[in-house]
């Protein structure tokens, strides 16, 4: 099969990294000269050990996908970064590159703080490929995207870490990338800048390729159609974006409450796929994880609006019961809910600490106790939804999770009212004073 298929192509990739035992011994190594002579034996030192930041990564990322790389710090996210846009090395294996690459990394990366935003825009623009008379052309639109006004002729160390991305950014939207590379570039933007950049995102991932970086999961789940998953330096887990994610959370989730928490992984029921079909019972409790402190035994959906037809518009008045049984003493439980699109995407939620018509109360071990939420359903586009429901003590400060299930209740919405973005409106007038 061609490579050209791809927009990127690694094999067999892997970095590796050596720790010496003195500056001299690093110096050796560098220039390959026996220095030996210079210093005595105990100063030359050597190699003390070696260090793979990532090892063996295969990945196919054909054009036109958008890849989330997700991981705990240290797990080898910008180094594989790095290597594929081509300012490091690699210790091992290739990247196959097809398409001009565009790349922000660390914050400031590329930038001389000496020079104005102006010449920086020059430099950084010239080396992702353009000549000077093509910056000419764009060089008044990349400053009208940057947006600092007077700054873009003061020296880069003047400006603020937002100014910086600003003015990297809008040199990357205007070099006609086929690839851009993004390492949590924009959690340092302010809203309207950030609003910005997801518009020229969007526009540009409808035909080209985007590589993504966030601990921020639902930009990741927004963005990204196939997820990575990298954990010391190797591939955990690579797929679609809902399963990745969701396992991925799974896995925070262990490593903040210990080995006490354990999956609970029983397994799914086929779902109805017919538009309109309303299903009301439990996804067989669907997966998650649970502590053993108490656990959620049942929950159903119901539609409470008169002569339902088995079929959601958005905005019906909805009841959803939850059933936890306590496995030891509990002192105010905290039991919730959240609505996610089919990306994974919260749209809604709620939960009894929050709600100011609920009352704490404890529930003794081996004691059952349903909690019913009333509500208006969202005003949902048309579309498959999922219902996520847990169980937790603590306060929403400090939460603890003993039960969490992912995707309970699985609801398809047929709306005939066309509603844009995540949810629609509720309308109550519209007049015009003519």
């Amino acid at each position: 099969m061609s490579s050209k298929k791809y927009a990127l192509l690694v094999k067999d990739l892997g970095k590796k990294y050596s720790i010496y035992d003195s500056p001299i011994s690093r110096l050796k190594n560098l220039i390959g000269i026996n220095l030996d002579f210079l210093v005595s034996k105990r100063a030359a030192g050597s190699i003390k050990k070696t260090i793979w930041s990532l090892q063996d990564i295969n990945l196919e990322i054909e054009h036109g996908k958008s890849l989330g790389i997700i991981g705990r710090n240290g797990s080898g996210k910008s180094t594989l970064l790095q290597l594929l846009c081509g300012t490091l090395d690699p210790t091992t294996g290739t990247v196959i590159r097809n398409g001009k690459i565009a790349a922000l990394l660390e914050l400031g990366s590329g930038f001389n703080l000496d020079f104005t935003g102006k010449e920086n825009i020059y430099i950084n623009a010239s080396i992702l490929g353009l000549s000077t008379s093509e910056i000419n052309d764009r060089y008044s639109k990349i400053v009208e995207f940057a947006d600092i006004g007077d700054f873009i002729d003061q020296p880069a160390r003047t400006y603020s870490s937002g100014m910086v991305i600003r003015v990297a950014f809008a040199v990357m939207a205007h070099v006609d990338a086929d690839i851009l590379v993004i390492d949590e570039a924009l959690a340092v933007g302010d809203a309207i800048f950030t609003q910005k950049c997801m518009r020229f995102i969007r526009e540009f991932q409808k035909t080209k390729t985007i590589v993504l970086v966030s601990h921020d999961i639902s930009s990741i789940q927004s963005l990204c159609s196939d997820t990575l998953w990298l954990k010391n330096g190797a591939i955990e887990l690579f797929g679609d974006t809902k399963s990745v994610t969701e396992a991925y959370q799974d896995f925070v989730f262990k490593e903040l409450y210990g080995s006490a928490s354990k999956n609970s992984n029983t397994s799914k029921n086929k779902l109805a796929g017919i538009p309109g079909t309303l299903i009301s019972e439990t996804n067989n409790l669907s997966s998650g994880w649970k502590t053993g402190l108490c656990e959620i035994t049942s929950s159903s959906l119901v539609s409470l609006e008169p002569d339902q037809i088995n079929l959601y518009k958005g905005g019906e008045t909805v009841r959803l019961s939850i059933t936890i049984r306590a496995l030891e003493d509990l002192q105010n439980p905290i039991i919730g809910f959240i609505i996610k699109d089919k990306l994974g995407q919260i749209i809604a939620g709620e939960n009894t600490s929050s709600s100011k018509i609920f009352k704490d109360f404890a529930l003794l071990k081996s004691n059952e106790v349903t909690t019913n939420f009333e509500f208006g359903l969202p005003l949902l586009a048309s579309g498959d939804y999922a219902i996520s429901i847990s169980i937790a003590t603590g306060n929403l400060m400090n939460l603890v999770q003993h039960h969490w299930v992912h995707d309970a209740h699985i609801i398809n919405v047929y709306s005939p009212i066309e509603r844009y973005g995540l949810v629609g409106l509720d309308i109550k007038s519209i007049n015009s004073n003519s």
